[in-house]
């Protein structure tokens, strides 16, 4: 092995070892320091020559995050990306995510978030003051409920209260059968001027060997608050196919048609009478009159809720 000497500045020769004796050239278990004063965390930096020695700006800000200055790998620049002692981050444009422990995980402070195709067609937004709505096919569907057993019937042609399982009963129709249902509003978060889709409930009274045919008809009035309420207009669900063999108390849902949304708002008001009406072609009645549980509505919403107690 060779005897190498160690230099200090100008001071040649400091003191001699053999380096087949020691790996290194100078070994502590104590801080080394360079200067006076020196932060016990500050990193002495022994020089360039030969070596990729970090540089940095004259000033930074604290608790930022160090972020490379080109692609060299030396230098480094600062950022405005803030990690405080606590472990929260903080990123320019108000977005902060929470240290461990914070009751706020993510905090978006001052710019309205999309999420979905970018902000372009589809996403979902909330905005500044924190409202939430759905925009394109980030839209969402919702139900009204008619149940036939809160309905009214009249003093003719009454559906029938039929043991529907165990102790539980529901009305059965027979042709010309009907029942005025409760009014319902529509939802503060209902997309206005959008369609309203009807359909009802039925669930299979007996079981046919052959197809069978049942005919619905909904007869309903809508307006706004305010407004006046519309003309009653009728639609109807067309013959509708119980296929034979279906088992007994078989739930289906029946289409019934479309009410256009146009000019209707939020918390508009509708108003629905129910009836089974002749099938339209050459089939056949179904042995036993099915069970109609509900008529139902399907809504289509584009925000949370609404605002104001009174508007969208």
């Amino acid at each position: 092995m060779a005897i190498v000497s160690i230099r200090i500045g100008n001071a040649e020769n400091v003191y001699s070892y053999d380096d087949g004796e020691f790996d290194s050239a100078i070994e502590s278990t104590a801080p080394i320091k360079a200067g006076a004063p020196v932060d016990p965390n500050d990193v002495l930096l022994l020089g360039t020559s030969g070596l990729s020695g970090v540089s940095g700006p004259a000033t930074s800000t604290d608790n930022a995050v160090v972020r490379f200055d080109g692609a060299v790998g030396t230098p480094i620049q600062n950022s405005l990306v803030i990690i405080s002692d606590a472990g929260g981050i903080t990123i320019p444009n108000g977005l902060t995510i929470g240290s461990v422990g914070a009751a706020t995980i993510i905090q978006l402070n001052t710019a309205t978030v999309r999420i979905g195709d970018g902000g372009a067609t589809n996403y979902v937004e909330i905005n500044t003051t924190g409202d939430m709505s759905f925009v394109g096919t980030a839209t969402i569907w919702n139900d009204l409920f008619f149940p036939m057993s809160s309905g009214r019937i009249g003093g003719a042609n009454q559906p029938t209260w039929t043991a529907f399982q165990g102790n539980i009963s529901e009305y059965t129709f027979s042709v010309n059968d009907y029942i005025h249902l409760p009014s319902s509003e529509i939802s503060h978060g209902y997309k206005e001027e959008s369609d309203f889709e009807l359909h009802c409930h039925i669930v299979t009274n007996g079981s046919d060997v052959g197809d069978t045919e049942v005919n619905y008809e909904v007869e309903y009035t809508i307006g706004n608050i305010n407004g006046v309420m519309s003309a009653a207009a009728i639609l109807t669900s067309g013959d509708f196919i119980i296929v034979g063999g279906t088992t007994d108390r078989t739930h289906r849902r029946i289409e019934l048609g479309t009410i256009s949304g146009t000019g209707i708002l939020s918390m508009s008001s509708i108003k629905i009478r129910f009836r089974r009406i002749a099938r339209v072609g050459g089939g056949t009645d179904p042995t036993s009159d099915p069970f109609v549980t509900m008529v139902g509505v399907h809504i289509e919403e584009d925000t949370v809720g609404s605002r104001t107690e009174e508007a969208k």
